[in-house]
């Protein structure tokens, strides 16, 4: 499996886990732990997208972090324009 493949399916697996956590109700350390895997996950799948293998390690971290955080407080104004 290519990496870039690998990296959607570890994604996609994070927000099942999320969901079936939650709907069994599972103890709040292991929701805190799969919260923080849904917030950095949409943030490390657009750096991928956007800067693809031109970075690595600690810019990689930045990016993504960067984008986690920026993309909910983009999405919050364009609702609002809406």
């Amino acid at each position: 499996m290519p990496r870039n493949q690998a990296d959607l399916a570890v994604t996609a697996a994070v927000a099942v886990l999320a969901s079936a956590a939650a709907l069994a109700g599972a103890p709040t350390a292991v929701m805190v732990v799969l919260g923080i895997g849904l917030l950095a996950a949409p943030g490390y799948l657009g750096g991928e997208v956007l800067l693809g293998a031109r970075v690595s390690g600690l810019e990689r971290v930045a990016v993504a972090a960067g984008l986690a955080l920026a993309v909910p407080v983009l999405a919050g104004l364009v609702l609002d324009l809406a």
